[in-house]
């Protein structure tokens, strides 16, 4: 890692020593969080890919990543899991929410137009496509192959849910 992003991000890392990251932030930063994004925005502490993370093993008390899996290519998603496995401390908590791909088909079927932006994502910028679309079956396989553990379904709490069909799945190391 170069030596200018070990101090880059030894600035960003709390008093406390307690990590959490925010991944694919976007323009939505989270106090108390590092907030990282592929692109610069007014809320990005850190532009990175989130697949590739530069913190070492285990150091990470919380990764949490807002309506970002579905942005990347459905074959990233296993390598960016054991990327957020490999950072995340023991007991480490990780937290995915996203569009609910079963429940926007369905409704589209039934006449809502407007879920076709929730199947293939609104395309205002490179990335902002999706690419794949998930299902707590689908999540939770994946996340059980690398080696997460407590999978379980929660309610969604992103602002998102009040427009959209959404999906909340939070995991531990």
């Amino acid at each position: 890692m170069p030596e200018e992003l070990k101090k880059k991000i030894q600035t960003l890392i709390p008093s406390d020593g307690e990590i959490k990251l925010h991944l694919g932030c976007g323009k939505n930063h989270l106090e108390g969080y590092i907030n990282i994004d592929s692109r610069e925005t007014s809320a990005t502490d850190l532009e990175c890919d989130i697949v590739w993370l530069p913190f070492n093993d285990n150091t990470v008390e919380l990764v949490e990543t807002y309506h970002v899996i579905e942005h990347l290519p459905r074959h990233d998603l296993p390598r960016a899991l054991k990327e957020w496995f490999r950072v995340l401390k023991k007991d480490g908590k990780l937290v995915i929410e996203c569009p609910d791909f079963d429940n926007a088909v369905r409704e589209y079927l039934e006449g809502n137009v407007d879920r076709i932006d929730n199947i293939f994502g609104l395309q205002r910028f490179p990335g902002d496509t999706h690419m794949f679309g998930y299902n707590f079956m689908r999540l939770e396989k994946h996340l059980v192959k690398c080696g997460f553990r407590k999978v379980q379904q929660c309610e969604p709490q992103d602002y998102l849910k009040d427009l959209e069909p959404c999906l909340r799945v939070e995991a531990y190391k």
